[in-house]
């Protein structure tokens, strides 16, 4: 059995003739499927999604080298940053490593207070449209002018509907977003009134907007709307509208915050959508945390 779960069988026969003769092609196909790139899902139990992951640590500078980080550890795909055709490069050159690769959502970053740039979103909705992946729509701009955010938040709705992309509203903690909690877009995808929109519950932008112990309330407000979960290792003290997440994006395993916690509050409200691992500011961690969050996940899963 081999890192990406395919096995070779070797008859029996096969071990009583030349083994030189024969054994030498069956063992170079065997090396040659152990070094194919595998983001495959792994069971986990009935407890819990399974468990995807952001590509905003992977390490090294090619393709490859990038989805080796997480190769035959188990997660259910990926979610990615993407803007622009360079996003959409970097894209392609995972697909040429990994052709299967689950793309689970591409974030899509907009200032509702500059000139829409129709041309690049709709080449972004294409490429979300050919993998079957929602656009994660991070919003910039102050909220106080609603009717400008909400003008926005149809307008990109709008064009990804004509290729039956699902649209979500990602809750972002800091000044420079425009909703940064769950309950914060709520107001907006209700006001938008567009049926491919819905909206993710972040663990780390939960605990930046005060709502570490009010979880339960939180995921009944949005539990309609619920498309995406991320979570993280995290500690109960946290410090808003600060660039450095390391309080509340850390290694699953880290952080005095239980994440049960937060697993138990989704299961309350029925979700069984995909969860991700949020890795971002993760890259002085040693690359093993992947595989150690990933086991932490599955201890939590069975505890559910």
């Amino acid at each position: 059995m081999f890192s990406n779960g395919r096995d070779v069988f070797i008859p029996p026969y096969y071990q009583v003739m030349n083994r030189n003769f024969l054994l030498k092609p069956i063992l170079a196909l065997a090396m040659m499927m152990m070094s194919s790139v595998s983001v495959d899902a792994a069971p986990i139990g009935s407890g819990a999604s399974p468990l995807g992951v952001t590509d905003f640590d992977l390490r090294g500078r090619s393709a490859k080298d990038k989805l080796g980080t997480i190769d035959g550890i188990g997660f259910s795909g990926v979610a990615m940053f993407l803007n622009n055709k360079g996003d959409i490069t970097r894209l392609n050159q995972y697909l040429e490593v990994k052709r299967n690769l689950k793309l689970i959502a591409g974030l899509y970053v907009n200032d509702h207070t500059a000139r829409l740039n129709t041309d690049q979103l709709d080449q972004v909705i294409d490429q979300l449209a050919k993998m079957d992946a929602t656009l994660w729509l991070i919003m910039k701009g102050s909220a106080k002018d609603e009717a400008s955010v909400v003008r926005r938040i149809q307008q990109i709705a709008d064009r990804a509907n004509k290729k039956k992309v699902p649209v979500c509203l990602y809750p972002h903690d800091g000044t420079v977003h425009t909703y940064n909690t769950a309950e914060q877009a709520l107001v907006f995808l209700k006001k938008a009134k567009r049926k491919n929109l819905s909206l993710s519950v972040h663990l780390c932008h939960e605990l930046r907007g005060g709502n570490g112990k009010r979880l339960d309330e939180v995921m009944a407000a949005v539990k309609p709307y619920i498309k995406l979960v991320t979570i993280s290792g995290a500690n109960h003290a946290v410090t808003p509208n600060n660039r450095d997440w390391s309080d509340t994006i850390k290694p699953l395993s880290e952080g005095d915050f239980d994440p049960l916690v937060f697993l138990r509050e989704l299961k309350k409200v029925g979700y069984d959508g995909p969860i991700i691992l949020h890795t971002f500011g993760l890259h002085k961690k040693p690359a093993t945390h992947y595989r150690e969050s990933f086991r932490h996940y599955q201890k939590l899963a069975k505890k559910l």
